[in-house]
């Protein structure tokens, strides 16, 4: 299922988790699935997202090893942490994980983790 159809869930949940699903969403998409996240999650129920931070306009294609090609959204962590503050999720917690791309690549993951209050 593509995480941007969350909203047709019939169900609460006590957890989402989005594992580097918004690097493939655009900025109202993102707002969106948090908005979506909202109506979906119980009281206390937690999110998890995760991402790589930057400048949204150098967004753009990305190819991989095998030639395909994909829209790659950067996305900024205080615009993330406003959007999950504004649609009721508090306990924002912060981490950043470096994932190695090849042996001369790497990259810094940011986490979002908080609770639905």
């Amino acid at each position: 299922m593509d995480a941007r159809e969350i909203a047709s869930f019939d169900t609460k949940f006590d957890g989402i988790i989005a594992g580097f699903c918004i690097p493939y969403f655009s900025s109202s998409e993102t707002a969106q699935f948090i908005l979506d996240a909202k109506h979906l999650l119980n009281k206390g129920g937690m999110i998890y997202i995760s991402f790589v931070e930057g400048t949204p306009s150098l967004s753009n294609f990305k190819t991989n090893s095998y030639g395909d090609k994909v829209y790659f959204y950067y996305h900024e962590l205080e615009t993330l942490k406003t959007l999950l503050y504004t649609n009721e999720f508090d306990a924002i917690n912060v981490f950043k994980v470096d994932f190695k791309k090849s042996s001369t690549e790497t990259d810094v993951h940011t986490v979002l983790i908080a609770r639905k209050n």
